[in-house]
């Protein structure tokens, strides 16, 4: 039995010393946005996800813009391997989920300087961190918001490099190509026509989401499978697992190779929800 499939797929160049700039594919909707995901764990006591009008004005909140700043020079240093060896000039683009005490739940990096240390130092900054609370007026949701580290240096002194970190609004979410959408919809279909639905996860009637990170090559090859958040069953959660684990993807398109050099390895974030007829989706979540 097929169960019902809601899938959301993110692509997005790596390599095995770091990640590189990629394209977030959301299968209902026609738009791209880069996007990079970290692993995080989600507890059952998630709050109510802030609207886009939310996050804005706490992007825009004078007083909480001047706490984060202070935090954030409090935090900016230049790793040790760019001190004693010369790094280039970079931009390094990440979100933030936080709560309103600041704690950050989870962290993306949307862009890339296209060096590791530099890279590293930006998202180490904020992973697990805990930033300013948010001012009184904003509720309890979990908030999304953009920190923009730009690494520069000075014409006197090019081997010295500047950090720079700097609360920015989100961004609007680029054009997808048409290269990305087919490609983005044969590795839909490729999921669609291989999963199942385990006989004792239906029987049982279990349900629920989970979130994989699949690391692949150009040419298709599953290289590593990461559960990124689980169901709740240890069924339904294997047999998403397995349904990539050392398979043979659609290879990447000749034009996203090109566009993207010589890196070779995508990720790809998906999404699955195990829904059963008549049956609301279970919201339970491991503790």
């Amino acid at each position: 039995m097929t169960p019902q499939q809601c899938l959301t797929h993110s692509l997005s160049r790596t390599l095995l010393s770091g990640i590189t700039a990629g394209l977030l594919l959301a299968v209902t909707a026609a738009a791209f946005f880069p996007v990079q995901a970290q692993a995080q764990t989600i507890p059952a006591s998630t709050p109510a996800t802030a609207s886009d009008e939310q996050n804005l004005r706490l992007a825009e909140n004078a007083s909480y813009r001047h706490s984060l700043a202070r935090w954030m020079n409090r935090k900016i240093y230049i790793p040790d391997a760019c001190v004693q060896e010369h790094c280039p000039p970079g931009t390094v683009l990440l979100s933030l989920d936080i709560d309103k005490a600041g704690h950050v739940h989870a962290l993306r990096r949307h862009s890339t300087t296209g060096n590791f240390y530099l890279d590293a130092a930006a998202t180490g900054t904020f992973q697990n961190a805990t930033l300013p609370a948010l001012p009184g007026i904003f509720p309890d949701l979990r908030y999304t918001i953009f920190i923009r580290v730009l690494y520069t240096s000075s014409a006197d002194t090019p081997q010295k490099l500047t950090a720079h970190y700097s609360l920015i609004p989100a961004p609007h979410p680029a054009p997808a190509s048409a290269d990305m959408q087919a490609y983005g919809k044969h590795v839909m279909d490729w999921i669609h026509a291989r999963q199942i639905y385990p006989d004792n996860a239906r029987q049982a009637g279990e349900q629920g989401s989970c979130s994989v990170y699949v690391v692949i090559n150009a040419a298709g090859s599953v290289k590593s499978v990461r559960l990124e958040k689980s169901t709740g069953f240890a069924d339904l959660d294997r047999a998403t697992i397995a349904l990539f684990a050392g398979q043979q993807m659609p290879a990447a398109p000749d034009a996203i190779i090109k566009k993207n050099g010589s890196l070779g390895h995508y990720d790809i974030e998906t999404t699955i929800t195990y829904t059963l007829p008549s049956q609301p989706v279970s919201d339970h979540t491991p503790r």
